[in-house]
């Protein structure tokens, strides 16, 4: 097995040596998406107490979730174009936006915040007169 620093090297000097990688890096999503399959399909991790009786272990359950999301992890660190968490705000046609269609977002966000901070200003409004309010004719003993 080579050096880290000679297959870097490599992956700098030699543009076959890259292409190789890149497919080596594609199959190796492959594996760890069907690692995960198996992982998820396998049957949990059973205890056995002193009485003899089975029951899933939420340790055992814990690490096969462990596994599992270390390895979506890498994958999403690793292509993040194809398995990262990423949000993309596109149009109906599915196209991203264009500069007047961003303004136009922009604009009814901010309509929308200012929509919302006005609701909590009147809630809280509202909650400061209900504290406040003491009726008239209250007899305190």
């Amino acid at each position: 097995m080579p050096s880290r620093t000679t297959v870097q090297t490599h992956l700098r000097d030699d543009a076959s040596f890259r292409a190789a990688y890149q497919i080596a890096q594609v199959d190796r999503m492959h594996v760890l998406g069907d690692e995960i399959i198996a992982i998820a399909d396998a049957p949990p991790p059973m205890d056995v107490d002193e009485d003899g009786n089975r029951r899933i272990s939420n340790a055992g359950v814990q690490q096969q979730r462990l596994r599992v999301d270390t390895r979506k992890w890498l994958m999403a660190h690793m292509a993040p174009k194809a398995f990262g968490d990423r949000v993309a705000i596109t149009g109906a046609d599915g196209a991203f936006l264009s500069e007047d269609d961003d303004i136009d977002l922009a604009r009814r966000v901010a309509f929308a915040l200012s929509r919302a901070s006005e609701t909590v200003q009147r809630r809280e409004a509202r909650q400061v007169k209900l504290i406040a309010y003491e009726p008239e004719d209250a007899v305190i003993q």
